[in-house]
């Protein structure tokens, strides 16, 4: 016997036009919503990263300094930077070792230097920092730099928080070609453009915790005049020009380990001395002070505040940073 087949329509399964285009919809709001939130993640775990970074090279001064009285100099007399003075205490003994042994025939130490430079210290990088901007854009100086600096200390004047003291802060006459350097800050040349002053924790007068030391410059602006600022090579100090027929007639040029301020976090002025500090972090850099804390200091914050903690007898302290 046949069996008739019944007139009615079958329930078909799966999706009606509709019901697909609400459910890509709703996809892409929640895409819209978790996308800003897991990047906002990503960038709150990079800024840690790099404040730890920082921390770990500021611990490391303060090892230097139980051992030998005194912080490293911008310059180790050679030319070679703060950092290569500080690779035993970064668990860098290899390198340091490097660093020192005897020069090969026809090397110089500047060609050591440049060796040792091309090994990436990745404590010395901000984790946020595009890739381009860990590498040197100076001739002969290796091929990895550095996004922290040491600080020379302000360059002009400041007012006080209180608006009851006026400070004029000492920089090195004449200007030098690399832009204005500060003789304030912890690390900054004596009078005479050399780096003699041994310094160290107990030389920050208004105390360790309200005295900069370190600085974040992870993004690198243009220059005042429109050109890229000079990154040198993590292991590069300074450089000096010769004046005269004397070889040890010498002024300062350059300064590539360390940093004045001058001008405002994030914004594009000065030369390789004294570039504005600035970070790929949004609303500031990272900052480490002689005490070995290290805070975030925001773009918003008071140039004259900033002056003001960068050198080593200013009167700000360091809850000011949260104002």
């Amino acid at each position: 016997m046949k069996l008739l087949q019944s007139n009615s329509f079958a329930k078909k399964s799966g999706f009606t036009l509709i019901e697909l285009l609400t459910t890509i919809a709703i996809i892409g709001v929640l895409i819209g919503i978790l996308l800003p939130a897991t990047q906002a993640v990503r960038a709150s775990v990079r800024r840690t990263a790099c404040s730890n970074n920082l921390r770990q090279v500021m611990l490391s001064m303060l090892d230097y300094e139980v051992v030998n009285n005194h912080f490293p100099t911008a310059d180790n007399g050679k030319g070679g930077s703060l950092f290569v003075e500080l690779l035993p205490h970064l668990d860098q003994k290899v390198l340091y070792q490097r660093s020192i042994s005897d020069l090969e025939p026809g090397e110089t130490y500047e060609d050591r230097l440049a060796d040792i430079s091309r090994f990436p210290l990745e404590i010395l990088f901000c984790p946020a920092s595009d890739a381009e901007i860990r590498t040197t854009n100076v001739d002969g100086q290796g091929e990895f730099t550095t996004h922290y600096y040491g600080i020379t200390g302000p360059i002009g004047t400041a007012v006080s928080s209180d608006g009851n003291s006026q400070y004029s802060f000492a920089a090195l006459t004449p200007e030098p070609p690399g832009g204005s350097v500060g003789l304030d800050g912890m690390f900054a040349p004596d009078a005479n453009g050399q780096f003699s002053f041994e310094r160290g924790s107990k030389d920050a007068l208004d105390g360790a915790a309200c005295t900069l030391t370190f600085g974040e410059i992870s993004r690198f602006s243009l220059n005042s005049a429109g050109a890229p600022v000079s990154r040198g090579g993590w292991s590069f100090g300074a450089v000096f020009q010769t004046t005269s027929a004397r070889e040890d007639d010498e002024v300062l040029d350059q300064i590539y380990s360390a940093k004045s301020i001058e001008f405002p976090l994030n914004s594009a002025k000065g030369k390789t001395n004294n570039v504005s500090f600035a970070s790929s972090h949004t609303g500031g850099s990272q900052f480490a002070f002689a005490d070995g804390s290290v805070r975030f200091i925001s773009d918003r914050l008071s140039l004259d505040i900033l002056k003001t903690l960068a050198s080593t007898n200013g009167s700000e302290q360091p809850e000011q940073l949260d104002q």
